[in-house]
């Protein structure tokens, strides 16, 4: 099965971003990520977000699934944003649906965030090795 992807740069939630459309060998859309890439030196900024995110996602698809990683040393951190700038917590938070799966993922990994928003289509061939089915 061969894939077409498409990739655009632009602001998602305020935040800037590179957004992937990816297209099964129908031309279907059959999933969908963002990467946010706008960097912030004050790491609650990243988790405010999440959570802004979390919330109008809540809105439209129910409550998520959710999943809260914590290192060995996250206890001695002094704030949530300390956490994760050393990569002492993770959270990610999963809407799944008959349709859909949506995942929104932050974490890091030496001082490096990974900040992502997944659709995933329940109903669509996906090329191989890609999507979450």
């Amino acid at each position: 099965m061969r894939e077409s992807l498409i990739i655009y740069e632009d602001t998602v939630e305020g935040e800037d971003a590179y957004i992937y459309y990816q297209m099964n060998d129908k031309d279907q859309l059959c999933c969908i990520t963002v990467i946010f890439m706008q960097p912030h030196t004050d790491y609650d900024i990243y988790i405010n977000k999440f959570d802004s995110i979390t919330e109008k996602l809540t809105l439209d698809y129910g409550e998520p699934k959710k999943e809260k990683g914590k290192g060995s040393l996250y206890g001695y951190c002094s704030s949530e944003g300390e956490a994760l700038s050393i990569g002492e917590v993770k959270f990610r938070n999963l809407w799944s649906s008959d349709d859909v799966d949506i995942v929104l993922y932050l974490g890091s990994d030496n001082y490096e965030i990974s900040f992502a928003l997944l659709y995933d289509s329940n109903n669509l061939d996906h090329p191989e090795g890609t999507g979450l089915n």
